[in-house]
């Protein structure tokens, strides 16, 4: 979770500083004693009085944390983009993230299913179901998570022919 700096050797009554550095991905949590009381909150710890035969203190780093959410968009029969809300979430199918707060370096898995009458065309990073095309399998996973993610299900109102026929009345 992170770097410690200013362990060494010091005689009772002397200054000690020390410090702890946060890795990417981990926030700093504190410095703590052995009963797991927090000493300090700060990434900098200065105190005095060593005991006798030492003291040892412990930094506690905590992973971050990021969300990652999926969001249904479906397109009407003439094109139109309409994102998905409470009353229409589902119109064009369902969007999900295999969880919806993931830990840096950690993988997510979003997973689309389409309605009946409905086909999905793929994950989109902008909100209008526009943007970069992510992916066009309805099953997609981002690996080492290090941001916030939203991603886009668009699915698009199928088409369907219909046919015409003129018979003629014969004599």
């Amino acid at each position: 979770g992170g770097t410690v700096s200013g362990g060494a050797l010091y005689y009772p009554g002397k200054a000690v500083t020390i410090t702890a550095k946060p890795a990417t991905g981990y926030s700093f949590v504190g410095w703590y004693n052995a009963s797991g009381t927090q000493l300090s909150p700060s990434t900098s710890y200065s105190f005095s009085g060593v005991a006798i035969g030492g003291t040892t203190l412990y930094a506690r780093f905590a992973s971050t944390a990021y969300t990652t959410t999926a969001t249904a968009v479906h397109k009407t029969a003439n094109g139109v983009n309409t994102l998905a809300s409470a009353a229409t979430a589902t119109t064009g199918g369902t969007a999900s993230a295999s969880q919806t707060s993931t830990y840096y370096g950690y993988s997510v898995t979003f997973t689309a299913t389409a309605n009946d009458h409905y086909i999905f065309r793929g994950w989109f990073s902008n909100s209008n179901g526009t943007g970069t095309a992510l992916s066009t399998s309805a099953s997609y996973e981002v690996k080492d998570i290090s941001a916030n993610i939203a991603v886009y299900a668009v699915f698009e109102q199928k088409a369907y022919t219909v046919s015409v026929v003129v018979r003629g009345i014969t004599s």
